[in-house]
């Protein structure tokens, strides 16, 4: 009945001392007490106005009384004291209704099983709930019994005693409503914090996964960071105390014009490679940070090659080491022009470290199909030890070791062309044994055929 919910919504009396807090389940007792107490209020003057004219006074105080019962009920419920309103309320029905029923068989024994009901849903305690109900139908047997034994059979106006059955069945009907309502708002309740619930599951699922990917960005910039100090110390410190040394002594011997011209020309040649080392680094970690994104384009790979060599010719004449570029002139591969040197120059600057005095290192490129080239950064030098490889096949880095000059290498040089490879779809791999040299070996697509299907 959407009128009765209406009703209820906003009659105060049902919900006097209910509050916004309180669980579900002790509303549901509040509203059920105060609907009775309610009832008891507002029908008792009533009856009492009519047995007090008809003659019958002692049945009116009956009724006075239970009007007594139901304001101190409300009263005690607005005092927050709901059980005491509940024992009252029941105790004193039961009594008023079954000396009504008994002495003025005027039906109101019937009244007694609507206790009996309240009782289960008033009270937590089981032997509350037991006590009351078994005390409402051991009243209305009570009642019965006597009034077919023939006693209290006192004569009551039938058309009263229809009077009060209608007005039990409408009010025990209201109480069934009003049980409806309440256990229908109490579900409803129920499914409203559980949906309530199931969205802040939502919502902590989602900040858990914010949480979790924010940590993951945080412990990668973290390792970041720490890969930038390291390759900042293993790339850049070495170049750098050298040209101090040079500095260091062109400020305190005097040289001929040769020899400063000499030393000028080594100046030079650690000045580009430091340069070198600066912009793979810098290069390194603005990907490392998503500062860029690669730009592909169609790249000379012999002319590149030829410029780290360059870069890296002075390095490689004080070791007498010969470094041959074989890569042919067609060969044209689609890549990011600064990563892709970096690759290179990391890739000659190991090969030169760990290659002996006379030796050489050689780049080469071969089409692996034809739209793939391969290719191959060759050094005749020491080789790498089983363990070692096995470590740089796996993580991309091994334990530093010091090249054939006592130079620091093997290790982050190498990571940064397994990062920028990655980035080119490709994988770097590395072929060596010890004393035999080391073969590193990666693919990349064919400039002109990937325009070719770029544009097809």
């Amino acid at each position: 009945m959407p009128m009765l919910s209406r009703f209820l919504s906003w009659f105060r009396p049902i919900t006097l001392g209910a509050r916004e807090e309180m669980p579900l389940s002790e509303k549901k007792k509040i509203y059920i007490t105060n609907t009775a107490a309610f009832w008891l209020v507002a029908l008792g003057p009533i009856f009492g106005i009519l047995n007090a004219v008809s003659g019958q006074p002692a049945l009116a105080l009956v009724n006075v009384a239970t009007t007594a019962v139901g304001v101190a009920s409300l009263f005690l419920s607005w005092r927050q004291w709901h059980q005491s309103a509940a024992v009252l309320l029941l105790s004193g029905s039961v009594i008023a209704f079954f000396l009504s029923g008994l002495f003025f068989n005027n039906g109101m024994e019937y009244t007694l099983l609507v206790g009996m009901m309240g009782a289960v849903f008033m009270f937590e305690q089981a032997w509350l709930r037991v006590g009351f109900a078994m005390g409402g139908a051991l009243g209305f047997l009570a009642v019965r019994c006597l009034q077919m034994a023939g006693y209290g059979n006192v004569a009551f106006p039938p058309l009263r005693y229809v009077a009060n059955l209608v007005v039990f069945l409408i009010c025990y009907y209201w109480v069934l409503e009003i049980f409806r309502i309440v256990n229908g708002n109490y579900h409803r309740e129920i499914e409203r914090k559980n949906r309530h619930l199931a969205e802040s599951r939502r919502r902590l699922d989602r900040d858990h996964a914010a949480l979790t990917r924010l940590t993951e960005e945080l412990r990668t910039a973290n390792t970041t960071k720490e890969k930038l100090f390291t390759l900042v110390a293993h790339d850049l410190r070495a170049p750098v105390a050298n040209l101090r040394s040079v500095l260091d002594l062109l400020e305190d011997t005097s040289l001929s014009r040769e020899e400063f011209q000499q030393i000028v020309f080594t100046l030079k040649a650690d000045l580009d490679h430091t340069h070198a080392s600066l912009e793979t680094l810098l290069t390194w970690s603005a990907s490392q940070l998503n500062a860029f994104a690669p730009v592909f384009a169609a790249v000379d790979l012999r002319k590149l090659a030829g410029e780290c060599i360059g870069l890296m010719h002075e390095i490689a004449t004080r070791k007498e080491i010969t470094i041959d570029n074989r890569i042919p002139e067609e060969a044209l591969v689609r890549a990011d022009a600064n990563q892709l040197a970096a690759v290179f120059r990391n890739l000659l600057s190991n090969a030169i470290k760990f290659t002996a005095r006379g030796g050489n290192v050689s780049f080469e490129a071969v089409r692996a199909g034809g739209a793939v080239w391969s290719i191959r950064v060759i050094d005749t030098g020491i080789g790498i030890a089983a363990e070692q490889l096995r470590q740089l096949l796996e993580s991309g880095h091994a334990d530093t070791t010091t090249g054939t000059a006592n130079e620091r290498g093997l290790g982050l040089g190498l990571r940064i062309c397994r990062e920028f490879l990655q980035t080119h779809g490709s994988v770097l791999k590395i072929e060596s044994a010890p004393g035999c040299g080391t073969v590193f070996e990666f693919t990349l697509r064919d400039a002109v055929a990937s325009e070719t299907r770029e544009n097809s």
